[in-house]
């Protein structure tokens, strides 16, 4: 078998159950959970990188999201981050910077009820967006940002990305700030 494909669904075409889609297994998503720390005059400010989705999207139309997508047939999880990244965002991340978070199995939080492995990077500064890497849907996204990590509450958030940044990764970042406290560097106010 030369090529193994990503995904396999069956849309109803008619009847009472039209529209509705069908899965024919469970599908392993990624979410790449990009984290830049900026440290000027000794304070430290942290950003999460994610973009907002476009009308070339299935769902959540104009909804903020962090890089996520599936797994595809040739590839490692660490490598699908870094390109959903390269994909959604224009950066190029190494993938051995993402290491494993969280794995969320309940069909009820996940999408279309994927398993999902969350994926966490730090980088040390906000990386400029270039171009889009090809493979993405068309007109995938709409909007790239830096969000500051304490005004994730100001913006409408696709999936499950909000419960994810606010349940795992800001209490992460108050544990950061205690230790770089710690050692002398104080961080911005959650």
């Amino acid at each position: 078998m030369d090529k193994v494909n990503k995904n396999w669904s069956y849309t109803i075409p008619e009847g009472e159950h039209k529209g509705t889609t069908l899965y024919s297994g469970r599908y392993c998503a990624i979410c790449s959970i990009v984290i830049a720390a900026e440290t000027y005059n000794k304070i430290t400010k942290w950003y999460i990188l994610a973009n907002r989705r476009g009308s070339g999207t299935p769902d959540f139309n104009g909804y903020w999201n962090l890089p996520c997508g599936y797994i595809e047939g040739n590839e490692i999880a660490k490598n699908a981050c870094s390109r959903e990244v390269a994909e959604e965002c224009g950066i190029n991340i190494d993938p051995n910077e993402f290491q494993l978070k969280h794995i969320e199995t309940n069909p009820e939080i996940c999408n279309n009820g994927n398993i999902t492995l969350y994926h966490i990077a730090f980088v040390n500064k906000r990386i400029k967006s270039g171009k889009l890497k090809e493979g993405g849907e068309k007109d995938e996204v709409d909007d790239i940002r830096w969000i500051p990590h304490n005004r994730i509450d100001n913006y409408e958030w696709a999936f499950n990305h909000k419960i994810v940044l606010s349940n795992r990764i800001v209490p992460l970042l108050r544990t950061l700030k205690i230790l770089y406290e710690r050692r002398g560097m104080p961080v911005t106010a959650d």
